[in-house]
């Protein structure tokens, strides 16, 4: 047994995904940076030395779901806050 569809769905739906495919792919990418504590903006993978409890962090710029967030790296190695 088939789902059922109005009459015309298919032309209808074929239409409108011929109009909007060229419009979105010539849309340009966002422009996605992180804030940093000190209200600069940094693009996606600059990678930053910040104070957190006393303590230096590496942190990196990166996007989850459509938001720039900081993400702590594991190794502070020679990270020397500014």
């Amino acid at each position: 047994m088939t789902p059922f569809s109005p009459p015309g769905m298919k032309a209808a739906f074929a239409s409108l995904s011929l109009i909007a495919g060229p419009a979105l792919a010539d849309a340009p990418p966002p422009d996605c940076q992180c804030r940093t504590p000190d209200g600069e903006l940094r693009n996606l993978g600059t990678e930053l030395c910040v104070t957190i409890a006393g303590q230096p962090a590496r942190m990196r710029c990166e996007m989850s779901t459509n938001t720039p967030f900081w993400k702590p790296l594991e190794a502070a190695g020679s990270c020397a806050p500014s």
